[in-house]
């Protein structure tokens, strides 16, 4: 199984849907990367070759060079904890919601609040 940024990718899956499962990467990005290597978005990870794979991966990391505020992967994954842990440590509302693990965008929780605290263990 092949890694990119930390991510295992799913050999069956479409190209820009594995791409996609990497943090920082959304639908955009993942078909912008097909279309400027010139590879079809809807062809399986598995079908690349490595050779495919590595201009892939150099191809994401000129982008996060080039847009200095672009991550991928677990930078992605530590920037944003760090944000969620100085929310917490001010103390604004959506920290103290984060902490107690009830939704922070001003979902209802009368009913469907479970899934949050079930989220955060």
């Amino acid at each position: 199984m092949t890694r990119l940024f930390g991510v295992y990718m799913n050999k069956k899956k479409a190209l820009w849907v594995a791409l996609s499962d990497i943090p920082g990467v959304g639908k955009k990005t993942a078909q912008d990367a097909c279309q400027k290597l010139g590879y079809l978005p809807t062809c399986p990870w598995g079908k690349l070759t490595e050779k495919q794979q590595r201009r892939l991966q150099l191809w994401l990391e000129e982008q996060a060079f080039q847009e200095k505020a672009k991550l991928f992967g677990t930078d992605f994954r530590r920037k944003n904890q760090k944000e969620k842990e100085a929310l917490i440590s001010l103390g604004s509302n959506r920290g103290i919601r984060l902490r107690k693990g009830l939704p922070v965008r001003g979902q209802r929780t009368h009913s469907n609040g479970r899934t949050a605290r079930r989220r955060l263990g």
